[in-house]
């Protein structure tokens, strides 16, 4: 009889200890967020501009891969500056992490949300440190170009930071720095996961909307939110590439592995048009129940649910005025004129 009670009791706290644990592991999550904004106004302050997602640091002269991160510049401002020294200085190593005591794979352990076991799975002395939290390029589709002298840099008019050797102010945040997402999870993805709408990335798909094909990363969104086949919150094996970018590589700045969108609603599934870099539609997501944590760009973290107005997903993004994709969409622009706020 009092080991039946006793089971009974101890089934009624699992569930009640099991809440608490996951609620310091989403306030451990938000502070590290907290502390890569920070990061970025300080960077801000100091170099009069936000960092360039592909590039390492100011002047053009100083390009050392033409892919680094944000994460990478802000290093000095999140108490890593030997780590960045040892970036700067060992140029030739790769954002891979492969090779012997490579400063890519060094992992920044608060680059990592604690509420996703898969940040640190399978991880080995020459794999890339791994990270949850990437920048946001708005509601506009990213896509990586190489640094070279020759390269032809995409503009994106609806976010700060991008992705193609631009240095954007605060100043370019016309909709309030209260208004505009900096920064959001995203899952890591891991193989023993990879079935799963919010770690796994497909393919782009060629549908047929009205007699004309589009594709999903930049004409109609609607076809990668809903094209692939699933069951509950897991895609269907058949017929699926499962891509293994996202998150996998803290240091790269490549759309494809630290990127995210306002566009489909947090927790849907992810495309890409072809490889690595080539545009990507990303959806934030992770392991909290019911949806995200998000940074704005005046410093304040937010919790979003799945449930967040996202708009018309059958149109493609715009380059100016208001965005077609609801809250979700006006929160990513920066620029779009909106009044709509979380």
């Amino acid at each position: 009889m009092v080991i039946a009670i006793i089971g009974v009791l101890i089934a009624l706290l699992l569930p009640a200890v099991q809440a608490a644990r996951e609620a310091a592991r989403r306030m451990q999550c938000t502070n590290y967020q907290k502390q890569i904004l920070i990061a970025l106004h300080n960077y801000h302050d100091t170099n009069i501009s936000l960092p360039s997602n592909c590039i390492a640091a100011q002047p053009v002269t100083m390009y050392l891969a033409g892919r680094y991160s944000f994460l990478v510049p802000i290093l000095p401002f999140n108490e890593q500056t030997t780590l960045y020294d040892r970036v700067m200085t060992e140029a030739g190593k790769s954002v891979t992490g492969a090779g012997t005591n490579n400063p890519h794979a060094t992992q920044v352990s608060h680059y990592l949300c604690p509420s996703d076991s898969g940040g640190k799975q399978g991880k080995t002395a020459t794999n890339a440190g791994r990270t949850n939290y990437h920048f946001c390029s708005g509601d506009w589709p990213s896509v990586y170009k190489a640094h070279t002298a020759t390269a032809s840099y995409i503009f994106n008019p609806r976010s700060p930071i991008q992705g193609s050797a631009f240095w954007n102010g605060l100043e370019m945040i016309t909709d309030g720095t209260s208004n505009t997402v900096a920064i959001s999870e995203r899952c890591v993805y891991t193989e023993s996961q990879r079935q799963m709408v919010r770690v796994g990335q497909i393919g782009n798909r060629t549908d047929s909307v009205n007699g004309e094909n589009v594709k999903p990363t930049t004409t109609a969104p609607l076809k990668c939110f809903d094209s692939t086949v699933r069951n509950g919150k897991e895609y269907l094996s058949s017929g699926i590439t499962h891509r293994t970018y996202l998150g996998t590589r803290w240091s790269d700045g490549i759309a494809s592995y630290g990127s995210i969108q306002t566009i489909l609603p947090p927790n849907s599934p992810a495309c890409v048009s072809a490889d690595e870099t080539s545009r990507v539609l990303h959806a934030a997501s992770s392991f909290h129940s019911g949806g995200v944590n998000l940074g704005l760009y005046d410093g304040s973290i937010r919790f979003v649910t799945d449930t967040i107005d996202y708009g018309d997903l059958t149109v493609p993004p715009v380059e100016s005025g208001s965005s077609p994709f609801g809250v979700w969409g006006a929160m990513g622009s920066c620029a779009g004129g909106e009044s709509k706020s979380l």
